[in-house]
């Protein structure tokens, strides 16, 4: 009698560690996909407007603005832009904006959103050269997504060097989850500098594009000369599922846009 009593509590027990443990299991996958839907279809770009200038020489902010508001993305990073015009474009959109200048210059990097910006900073990456990077911490969903925009050197290979190495190594140290680095590099996927992003030590991280296309991706395009120098990085517990370079008149840079 007390056999059977015992080996009723042992079958009593085995179905009840089964079904929590079929409860927990559920949970995860409820909770993981919870996530996945709650952060999903975010679409961000970046894109050097020239000062509004496009490639007939002519200044209209409209062609900017109704470029970015036909293409619906949630954050946007700016290049080759004054306060003014940051002002202007986020009030037409109707987006929350920062702007952040180079050393002692009117120019700059913006960075518009639709989501709250809970904090932000403009950093400077070397004085000599007058070139900065916006650091951002904007809320999605109850996430902390950050985000970095900068557009570093023209003027000689050492000086984007010092620059990259200077975010990767300062800028970006700490951050491992929900990051994104995005902007008009300014060298190609041939460079040294291209290498030591997707090589660095302290985050991993992915050219979007690259990730999803096979395409040369051109972004630049001046006197029949193309290049590919427009980038959005993302930190590797970001899946990006879109990505695309938008052609414009409006600048002489197209815009590119990675949707997560």
């Amino acid at each position: 009698m007390n056999f059977k009593l015992n080996f009723k509590k042992k079958q009593i027990l085995s179905a009840i560690l089964i079904i929590a443990s079929i409860i927990s299991i559920t949970s995860l996958y409820l909770i993981q996909n919870e996530y996945q839907e709650r952060t999903k279809n975010i679409k961000i770009m970046t894109w050097n407007i020239h000062k509004g200038i496009g490639i007939d020489n002519e200044y209209d902010l409209d062609r900017i603005v109704n470029t970015i508001k036909d293409k619906k993305p949630d954050i946007v990073g700016l290049q080759e832009i004054e306060e003014n015009m940051a002002a202007k474009i986020a009030d037409k959109l109707n987006m929350e904006y920062f702007f952040g200048a180079d050393f002692e210059d009117e120019e700059g990097n913006a960075i518009l959103s639709k989501y709250p910006i809970e904090e932000i900073e403009n950093l400077y990456l070397s004085p000599d050269d007058e070139r900065s990077l916006i650091r951002a911490e904007i809320v999605i969903n109850s996430e902390i997504w950050n985000i970095f925009i900068t557009h570093l050197s023209l003027r000689n290979r050492e000086d984007n060097l010092i620059q990259i190495e200077s975010i990767l190594s300062k800028e970006l140290k700490g951050y491992t989850k929900r990051v994104i680095l995005l902007g008009d590099f300014n060298f190609g996927p041939e460079s040294e500098q291209y290498k030591k992003i997707l090589n660095n030590e302290n985050i991993e991280l992915k050219d979007t594009y690259r990730y999803l296309n096979e395409d040369s991706g051109l972004t630049f395009r001046t006197n029949f000369l193309f290049r590919r120098i427009d980038y959005i990085f993302c930190s590797s517990d970001l899946k990006p599922t879109v990505s695309e370079v938008v052609y414009s008149s409006a600048s002489d840079h197209c815009a590119l846009i990675t949707t997560f």
